[in-house]
């Protein structure tokens, strides 16, 4: 997007959003939506709410018809792209991954990327500018590591890094789509850290936890070696020192972190509702979204799979209203 940015060319999409937010699935309603008893009275429900068919494609639809919705008002439509980004990434890993194991990628693809999602094998195959540059050389650079060590690890490695890369590029013009950024990549260099903490492999696991770190955060490889060499024994105190001391709770398995780890960047979001215009209520709204809609899925799955209301309740994120 433009490197300049100017809040008053957002009148008319924040205006748009904020009529758009009354619909939002908030916290209410997924209070509401716990009380249901069965994956049919679910169903049930999100048709009353004008949501019908396939719950999987209908949530998709939801991010899509969201994402369309939005740049369609927007100045620049750029100014949302880095959140985006990680479904187009999403779609490049499947599509390599299902090349690599001669499958069909169709069903695996997530239509709510800047591209769409049955144009991009195309796309990939020709080495098509349309791609963002970074993503573009991740997808090749990716390709080619696994190639190299036939390890399908580092596809998600090496793209996960050009995923952020992106993001990074394309929030730079705005200081609260940089925060974001820049937050959501320490969370997740966090999560890393301690998943490479418990698997206890010593330098190679320093070694690993070093491929898998993405970029553009505000604590450094030295931090994360550092915290490494202490254990996780130490990595409260560390983490105490940080804007991240939240983290850290009773329940400390991967599940509960990463749904702390959303509801810390939940908090940083929802400082846009407090904001008059700008770019900040766009992002906010759909970054709402996407949230509202990662909690419609685990209430779907979870009633599938025959979890209590309890259990479920546990692991939905707070929402942007």
């Amino acid at each position: 997007m433009s490197a300049r940015y100017r809040p008053e060319d957002y009148l008319y999409a924040s205006a748009r959003v904020r009529a758009l937010e009354n619909k939002l699935v908030g916290n209410a309603r997924i209070r509401q939506l716990l009380e249901m008893k069965s994956a049919e009275d679910l169903r049930a429900a999100l048709a009353a709410m004008g949501y019908v068919g396939e719950v999987e494609q209908m949530l998709h639809a939801m991010l899509r018809e969201g994402f369309d919705t939005v740049c369609a008002a927007l100045p620049d439509p750029a100014v949302v792209a880095f959140l985006q980004y990680p479904y187009d990434t999403h779609n490049l890993k499947v599509l390599l991954k299902c090349a690599i194991r001669r499958v069909d990628p169709t069903p695996l693809l997530i239509d709510a990327g800047t591209l769409p999602a049955a144009e991009l094998p195309l796309l990939l195959a020709q080495n098509d500018a349309k791609i963002p540059a970074p993503l573009r050389e991740g997808a090749r650079a990716a390709r080619e590591c696994y190639d190299e060590t036939k390890n399908p690890q580092e596809i998600d490695f090496v793209l996960d890094r050009a995923c952020f890369s992106a993001m990074y590029e394309s929030a730079s013009a705005v200081p609260f789509a940089q925060r974001l950024v820049a937050q959501k990549a320490d969370l997740v260099n966090l999560q890393i850290l301690l998943r490479v903490m418990r698997l206890a492999m010593g330098e190679v696991g320093h070694a690993l936890l070093l491929r898998a770190l993405v970029p553009h955060g505000t604590l450094g490889e030295a931090w994360f070696s550092e915290a490494y060499g202490a254990g996780e024994g130490a990595f409260p105190a560390l983490l105490a020192c940080t804007p991240y001391a939240a983290l850290w709770g009773e329940d400390n398995t991967p599940a509960a972190l990463e749904k702390r780890a959303d509801d810390l960047l939940m908090a940083e979001v929802g400082r846009a509702k407090y904001i008059a215009f700008g770019a900040e209520v766009p992002i906010a709204y759909l970054w709402g979204l996407d949230t509202a809609v990662r909690d419609l899925r685990i209430l779907w799955t979870g009633l599938v799979s025959g979890a209590d209301r309890e259990t479920i309740a546990t692991r939905v994120r707070e929402c942007y209203v």
